[in-house]
């Protein structure tokens, strides 16, 4: 028996694809948003028109981030079960509100649920998990992921979609633990990864103290930083992955950084077979430095 759920799966012989993504902090002018967005407003009249908001050049970027790893994650999955699971921060929320690209707060919402859409219209994808993120992200009692859920079950009603604070779920005979929140990358180049490691650690030994043996998986987000480390603890490998944003830059994120200039955007992927966790892609992610170079001369 699985003693993080109530079944085990047979170990699949073919593979299984777990694709990840996070804070995409829909409503920001600087984080991703679809070309297809439509929002409702009402103009002088009091009659109903749609804005059709214009993606800044950043946008485009990581839309077209989105759009090409979707491609080639369908090409390499092949038409193999895929499992998304959406790590927190679906919105922008309302208390950094410098550089929204609406203030309604449903604005944010239809922009986020167009967002996910390339992700749900995946062949073969059979559920979506989402972590609540960040209370201001969230209007406060995760209530943007709250109706973002219910919004995906009536448009995908095929598709096992669910949303929770900190779930485990196994996949493949994969045992994968998510959650918004966990370690920073580091504050400096030296010592990326250290963080990372103890608390991989910690959590693999608080598993192993209750349960046995640890996750396989512990997947989180929020920082904005890829992280993959894999560690070993009493005889047992646990790999802990930190997926990267879907944002580039803006004030608040400036100032929690201390000004960092390279950004990191992406979707991570899972690769599970055989009951084992085969490989974590990153090979998707891009790396962009956001400083402004120029040459300055006397006259």
């Amino acid at each position: 028996m699985n003693i993080f759920g109530k079944h085990t799966p047979p170990a699949n012989s073919g593979a299984e694809f777990v694709p990840l993504i996070t804070d995409t902090h829909g409503g920001h002018s600087g984080a991703l948003m679809s070309p297809d967005t439509v929002i409702e407003l009402e103009d002088e009249d009091g009659n109903q028109y749609e804005y059709k908001p214009e993606l800044t050049e950043r946008q485009k970027h990581l839309w077209n981030i989105l759009t090409d790893t979707i491609d080639k994650i369908v090409t390499l999955a092949n038409g193999a079960p895929l499992y998304p699971i959406h790590t927190g921060d679906l919105v922008m929320g309302n208390k950094h509100v410098s550089e929204l690209v609406r203030p309604e707060i449903s604005a944010q919402i239809k922009i986020a649920f167009d967002s996910l859409l390339p992700v749900l219209r995946m062949p073969n994808v059979q559920s979506f998990r989402i972590a609540r993120g960040t209370g201001a992200h969230e209007f406060l009692l995760a209530a943007a992921t709250d109706m973002l859920t219910q919004y995906l079950r009536i448009a995908f009603p095929k598709i096992d979609i669910s949303s929770v604070q900190h779930g485990v779920a196994t996949i493949g005979g994969v045992d994968v633990d998510y959650s918004h929140h966990g370690p920073t990358a580091g504050k400096r180049v030296w010592l990326r990864g250290n963080e990372a490691r103890y608390y991989l650690r910690n959590c693999m030994m608080n598993d192993i103290f209750q349960y046995g043996k640890p996750a396989d998986v512990y997947i989180r987000g929020h920082v904005h930083v890829p992280v993959i480390e894999k560690l070993q603890v009493a005889g047992q490998w646990s790999t802990l992955v930190i997926v990267p944003s879907m944002m580039m830059g803006g004030e608040f994120v400036n100032q929690a950084t201390q000004s960092e200039p390279r950004v990191s955007n992406g979707i991570m992927a899972l690769e599970i077979e055989g009951g084992k966790l085969r490989e974590v892609h990153d090979e998707w992610i891009h790396t962009q430095d956001l400083r402004t170079r120029e040459s300055l001369c006397s006259m």
